[in-house]
């Protein structure tokens, strides 16, 4: 068996005997699920809120500033986790807060520049402002029309005792305001109040509706209405079917108006919207009136004649006249006291 042995080997090649043995290969590691990253790669920070209180600076003029070197839009996720928007990182909540938005570290090197912004100028001292209050209660507006004339007043003011509040605020349903500001700035919005806070003026509409009559006799109506009418239709009198009365405001663009008149035979119905008043002119008033409506109601109801126009205080304003025995509208105005 070694004769074999040996002469097996004595026909092998020698640079092959000779060649070192390879050493044994090592079994491979297992991996962590932890650590493949293809399977669980690596959570980003989280981002969280920060406040930054503004002492000194303008809030606007820093978060501009920090928007163009840090701003950046972060995803919003709803209660699933799910993507459901994006909002910005630095946000100006009012005049003395800036909400920062980000992971924190970026958030730290955000809410740092801030600090370095929020300084006086040079050689400027701390401004002392002194708020004070007033209770307006309006008048012949609404709250809510005041709150709106009131609007370029608007803003968020520093107070030492509740921190940052408006100085605006409805006082529940009191219907009064409460305004803090400084002395200036409440004597700017109280001046305009006075202006504001007035009685709208007060119109008087009446329609006539008038048929022709070849007969003159006296109907009652007023001179300066039948002459008018006289020169425009060839009629020698003139009979009153119908007529209304209403008082309405002036003030308000777009106020709707109706007038259901009835009358022996036949009834009429008058719908119009006042869209102007314009008492600028000394002496001369004037109202304008859109989608102006006519409607005869005799069984069933026909629209007699649809127009915009405008009318001069005090004067009898012929509408129109329709049918093959004339109907006519005429509408008269005049300023009342309030």
């Amino acid at each position: 068996m070694k004769t074999a042995l040996l002469s097996t080997l004595a026909s092998l090649p020698l640079a092959l005997l000779l060649a070192p043995s390879p050493a044994p290969t090592a079994p491979p590691e297992p991996v962590s699920p932890l650590q493949d990253p293809d399977r669980d790669p690596p959570h980003p920070p989280t981002p969280s809120v920060y406040y930054y209180a503004v002492e000194h600076a303008d809030a606007y003029t820093m978060s501009t500033i920090v928007q163009e070197l840090y701003g950046d839009l972060l995803p919003k996720y709803n209660a699933d986790g799910e993507q459901v928007g994006s909002t910005e990182n630095v946000m100006v909540l009012d005049d003395h807060r800036i909400l920062v938005f980000d992971t924190p570290d970026r958030a730290q090197r955000i809410l740092t520049l801030f600090a370095d912004l929020d300084v006086l100028p040079p050689g400027e001292a701390e401004p002392s402002v002194e708020l004070a209050s007033e209770v307006y209660v309006p008048r012949y507006l609404t709250p809510h029309d005041i709150l709106d004339g009131l609007e370029p007043f608007a803003r968020s003011i520093w107070d030492e005792e509740v921190g940052s509040r408006p100085n605006l605020r409805l006082l529940g349903s009191s219907g009064r305001i409460l305004m803090r500001d400084t002395r200036a700035k409440l004597d700017e919005m109280l001046g305009l109040l006075e202006e504001l806070d007035r009685p709208s003026p007060q119109l008087e509409l009446t329609c006539y509706v008038l048929r022709g009559t070849d007969t003159p006799g006296d109907t009652g109506l007023p001179a300066a209405l039948t002459d008018n009418l006289s020169r425009l239709v060839p009629f020698e009198g003139f009979e009153l079917a119908t007529m209304g009365i209403v008082r309405t405001g002036a003030d308000y663009a777009g106020t709707g108006l109706s007038m259901d008149m009835e009358g022996s035979d036949e009834s009429f119905s008058l719908s119009a919207r006042l869209t102007a008043f314009d008492d600028s002119t000394e002496g001369r008033e004037v109202l304008t009136i859109r989608d102006c409506r006519m409607m005869r109601v005799h069984d069933g109801v026909t629209e007699l004649f649809k127009t915009d126009t405008s009318i001069v205080g005090g004067e009898y304003a012929v509408l129109g006249a329709t049918g093959s025995t004339p109907v006519f509208v005429v509408l008269r105005f005049e300023r009342v006291a309030f």
